[in-house]
Parts: structure tokens; sequence; C-alpha cells
């Protein structure tokens, strides 16, 4: 056991200085890229001084390749902490409800620019017995949600549900319900593995493949378990269940 400890150690301390020695490079090609986009906007679109169209395009994807890989690097990062037990282990007080209202909270004007509507069904107050880490319980249902309004439609609602423990069951759990894209079979198995991104991910632009990664790492790290459901064409369920005692 020292020895996987030993050997976590090692790769999260090459992760980090890989990350630190890449950001350096990545921040200055965006910031070039942003400079480059600022002074595009500024141009005219004909006559002296216009950026051809071919040069605006490629400004544009340079830009947003430079923002895609960082967001990489920070949620690589992000990944071997996480696995490593850094920084996971907190005491703060866990309300599943507070952290949903939240998320839907931090997310609304994302969801008002994509048209998509979002409904919360939940108690005022859900409170886990068990104590964990509130920022990386919130961190994991503001990317279910980011997720779910980005595969949903324009004119369509994503639900939110908060289910309290029973007397028949003691666990929470926290539902995030689409009506989008869906996710294919073959797909769905692979959904939590580290960088495999889904085929409706490509359609809306990729993305790094780590988030529902890091989102099953942290879950379990709170002894519980998150899982998904989906029919192609008609949407996605993802379910978080939490120990609440």
């Amino acid at each position: 056991d020292s020895e996987i400890v030993r050997l976590r150690r090692i790769r999260t301390e090459f992760i980090e200085n890989l990350s630190h020695e890449l950001r350096t490079p990545v921040t200055a090609i965006g910031l070039i890229a942003e400079l480059l986009a600022a002074d595009m906007k500024g141009s005219p679109a004909t006559g002296a001084g216009a950026v051809a169209p071919k040069v605006r395009e490629r400004i544009l994807q340079l830009e947003s390749e430079s923002i895609h890989l960082g967001q990489m690097i920070n949620e690589l990062l992000d990944l071997a902490r996480i696995e490593s037990g850094e920084g996971m282990h907190r005491n703060d007080e866990i309300d599943v409800a507070v952290i949903v209202r939240s998320a839907v909270d931090r997310l609304a004007p994302f969801a008002a620019q994509a048209k998509v509507g979002v409904k919360i069904e939940s108690p005022q107050s859900v409170k886990l017995a068990p104590r964990g880490n509130l920022s990386r319980l919130s961190q994991v249902v503001v990317n279910l949600l980011h997720n779910a309004i980005k595969f949903s439609s324009a004119s369509s609602a994503v639900e939110v549900r908060v289910t309290p423990p029973t007397t028949n069951h003691a666990n929470a759990r926290i539902i995030v319900i689409d009506h989008g894209v869906g996710i294919a079979r073959a797909d769905l198995d692979r959904v939590f593995e580290r960088f495999f991104i889904a085929d409706r991910a490509r359609s809306k632009g990729g993305g790094t493949g780590l988030g529902l990664s890091i989102a099953r790492h942290i879950v379990e790290a709170h002894g519980g378990d998150i899982s998904a459901i989906s029919t192609l064409g008609e949407g996605s369920t993802f379910t978080i269940t939490l120990p609440s005692r």
C-alpha cells in the first residue's frame, strides 16, 4: 500500500510539474489569440484594413483551441489531485438541496443563453450526516447540469430532482434529466472513462473527456455512486447517490 501511495504521489507531482510548464506558453498563446480577435473585431469588414475571411476564421479557431487546451491542462491537474486524495478530505456540512439550488443559480445565464429551462423538484433542505467536501460535490452537480443544458435543444427543459433518504432507502439522490440528443448505447458504458468523448460531445465541439471521470472520483470518495441511462434522440438521466448516514 505504501508503494502505491508513493507511486501515486510521483505521478501527481509529474503531472503538476508538466501542467505548470505547459500553462505558461498556453496562456501566452491564448492572450495573443485574444488580442488578435479583438483587433479583428475592430477592423472594417471590407476595404482598406479589412481582415480576410480565412484569416478571421483561423484567428477565432486559434482562440477557441487555446481555451480548450487550457481547460484540458486544468482538468488533468484536477483529476490527478483528486485521484491522489489531495484536498478531498474536508469537514463541510453537506446539504444536497442547497448544492442543487446554488448550481442552478450559477448556470442560469448559460441556460438563458441556450434558451433551455431548468426545473427543480426538491425539499428545502436535505442534509447528510456524513460531512465532506462541499466545493467538490458542488463541482459535480455543476458539471452534470452544464452538460444537460449544453446537450438540450432550445425551448426544452432540464429537470433536477433531489430525493431525500427514506425509511426504506438510506441514500439521498440528485437526478439530472435532459431531453436532448441522448447518448449512444455503445458510448454509455464508457462515459465515465478518462479522455472518452461521446459522439454527442463531438457534435457540440468536443470537450476534454475528463469532466465525468472527475465527477465519478469525487462521488466515490464520498461513499456514493454516479450512473447514467440514456436513449439516443430522447435524452439522458444522470443519478448521484450519496449515503445519508
